[in-house]
């Protein structure tokens, strides 16, 4: 993960080193005053070979791609501004897009654009390949994700992303489905999707994406979750009821499964800590499940695979 910020620089005005910054972490900007008030910045990068992405927390200040940025150096990637907070006006291909907290706006670095905060602000920026992105919504530029509770909770879901990947040290190469999920999100968005059969699906998915991915924190639970996605724990038991199975119940048996995997992978490691490492805080209950899983102790499933 890298890192960018005007605190502590050397240089009289801090806009000298915020354009250098832009450089480097997005493509050539050039940084916009639009007031006389001090100016601060910050930005925190995140990349793989096929995303990157970018948390901006800033002072008021505007950016400008101009034509002569692009040139012959044109790179075929599109920005997704997320509005996290403050007021933002993206003008590019003679339309102007105001986005509140909730909105996203597109920037196409094929062409020139204006982005205008005239207060401080924060937003996430993910940057893809525009061809990835849906036609509809590189074309529109827009995309309100502010107007409704539908629209709202897909980008709490894109939010929550970022935000667990920002917090996991940056590791997109260890996270392959982000943005696969963040670009099915937006698709979804896109098609003002409003049918909870057709969100419910999605939703589940990431949901037990998110058990699997965090199974050995052993304060995981339901309620923890609907923190992350910015729902109700309500909402997600309603979501699982179809599956006859509550959220400790899918979790329980994740873990189980993960410590099935550990116990032939690491023959040589005690059976509490891959318990422990699984999430079970509790070794005895931890035995009973296993036996209760595989009709066996954790023991004698060990001996038994390895042997095969």
């Amino acid at each position: 993960m890298q890192s960018w910020t005007t605190v502590g620089t050397i240089a009289k005005d801090p806009f000298v080193s915020w354009r250098d910054s832009l450089a480097t972490a997005f493509v050539r900007l050039d940084p916009l005053r639009v007031n006389q008030s001090p100016f601060v910045g910050r930005i925190v990068q995140a990349r793989s070979n096929t995303t990157i992405l970018s948390r901006v927390d800033a002072s008021a200040h505007g950016v400008s791609r101009r034509r002569e940025h692009i040139g012959s150096t044109a790179q075929e990637i599109a920005f997704v501004n997320l509005q996290i907070s403050g007021r933002g006006l993206t003008c590019q291909h003679d339309r102007e897009i105001v986005t509140l907290p909730g909105d996203i706006a597109i920037a196409d670095t094929l062409y020139p654009f204006d982005i205008v905060h005239r207060t401080g602000f924060s937003l996430y920026s993910i940057a893809v390949a525009r061809r990835s992105l849906p036609d509809a919504l590189l074309n529109s530029g827009v995309l309100r994700l502010s107007k409704n509770e539908t629209s709202r909770e897909i980008g709490g879901l894109i939010q929550a992303y970022a935000r667990l990947l920002l917090s996991d040290g940056g590791d997109l190469a260890g996270r392959p489905l982000l943005a696969g999920h963040i670009l099915e999100l937006l698709s979804i968005g896109t098609e003002r999707a409003s049918d909870d059969q057709r969100r419910g699906p999605l939703r589940l998915d990431l949901i037990l994406d998110y058990a699997r991915q965090h199974h050995g924190d052993p304060n995981l639970s339901a309620e923890k979750a609907a923190r992350v996605f910015g729902v109700s724990p309500r909402y997600i038991h309603r979501l699982l009821a179809p599956t006859g199975q509550p959220f400790a119940e899918h979790l329980k048996e994740i873990r189980l499964d993960a410590s099935a995997r550990l116990l032939g992978a690491r023959p040589d490691e005690p059976i509490t800590a891959i318990a422990l490492a699984c999430g079970f805080s509790d070794i005895s209950y931890f035995s009973r499940a296993f036996r209760q899983r595989f009709a066996e102790s954790p023991t004698e499933y060990r001996r038994r695979i390895l042997i095969h």
